[in-house]
């Protein structure tokens, strides 16, 4: 069966799985390790992004510019840049941003703009959710506070920390400032250039980025044996369900045929002690012209056969629904043969 079918018949079974499944297929493909950088518009995602590959490859502009997901691939790794969380909230521009996260990320940059303090709820939320991934497939994320240069001095910036860490505690900052960056390279300034954070980010990039291949093989083992385990999970439900069903049926089964033996045993035996009651047989005597509007008794006893009959196709019909087809049976041999015996 092509991929496409086995993942479509996958997911036909496992919808709540479908993200995963996608995801696993990027993880086979094997391609360039992805970076995606996310966050709020506006707090320097892809400003940061060209001071990192070194190159102005994703538009800035103090308007809104990303609105879909925009790619560079640089060195040998690809490089995303989302659209803002809060561009245009619950329509296709989020979804671009989780996409990029949740499917093609290998690593997250979460970046926060300093001068807005601590993290909202939304961020909170997603940051929280990004992290609990990591510790499930050890995909990478790493929150960047940005725009350091917008804060008056360090002892603000010393509160902007405090207050995230309190919110986050344990998690690494990663201060930076692309302006201080580009200043320092602009005019040769070796200590502006450490103090934007770049290098030091960089640092911390590279490292996560030679885990990526490790990261990369756990994550697929993880959702292949996650997938499986559910897949054998749902086969031993269904198992468990078809073979009660089975032993349902037999049992019904059982009790039909037991319940049928009872009533035809009955009726058979009602009827046996009618025709045995009657005497001489003279059902079998035909009535003449003249007897057309005569009551005889061959009239009679064929009337009383008949309504015995018609009291054992009661009573059986009675017993079960399903019994229509013996009804029709009621005045064959076999029929009269299966009553008497």
């Amino acid at each position: 069966m092509p991929e496409d079918g086995l993942v479509a018949l996958l997911v036909s079974v496992l919808p709540d799985r479908a993200d995963d499944m996608a995801r696993l297929q990027i993880l086979l493909k094997r391609d360039e390790p992805i970076v995606t950088v996310i966050g709020k518009y506006n707090h320097g995602k892809s400003r940061l992004l060209n001071e990192l590959i070194g190159r102005n490859t994703f538009a800035v502009a103090d308007k809104r510019e990303t609105v879909r997901l925009s790619d560079s691939v640089h060195q040998g790794v690809r490089w995303l840049d989302a659209p803002g969380l809060d561009a245009d909230v619950g329509t296709e521009d989020d979804r671009h941003a989780l996409h990029a996260a949740w499917l093609h990320a290998d690593i997250r940059l979460f970046v926060h703009a300093a001068k807005e303090g601590e993290l909202d709820a939304k961020e909170l939320a997603l940051l929280a959710e990004l992290r609990a991934d990591g510790e499930r497939t050890e995909r990478c994320t790493l929150f960047v506070l940005s725009q350091l240069d917008q804060l008056a001095d360090d002892s603000e910036l010393q509160k902007v920390s405090n207050a995230i860490g309190a919110q986050v505690p344990g998690i690494a900052l990663n201060p930076v400032s692309s302006t201080r960056y580009r200043k320092g390279l602009e005019e040769g300034k070796k200590l502006l250039l450490e103090k934007s954070g770049i290098p030091s980010l960089r640092f911390t990039l590279d490292a996560a980025l030679a885990r990526v291949p490790k990261a990369r093989a756990y994550e697929t083992a993880l959702l292949f044996d996650e997938i499986r385990d559910e897949l054998k999970a749902l086969h031993t439900e269904q198992q468990e369900s078809l073979e009660a069903l089975l032993k349902t049926q037999t049992r019904q089964r059982l009790d039909f045929d037991q319940g049928l033996k009872i009533v035809i045993e009955k009726v058979g035996g009602d009827i046996d002690m009618m025709l045995n009651a009657l005497g001489a047989d003279h059902a079998v005597v035909p009535d003449s012209a003249r007897d057309a509007y005569a009551i005889t008794a061959g009239k009679l006893e064929r009337a009383h056969i008949q309504i015995a009959y018609s009291r054992a196709c009661i009573e059986i019909d009675g017993f079960s629904p399903g019994m229509e087809s013996l009804v029709c049976l009621r005045n064959s041999k076999p029929w009269r043969a299966l009553l008497t015996q």
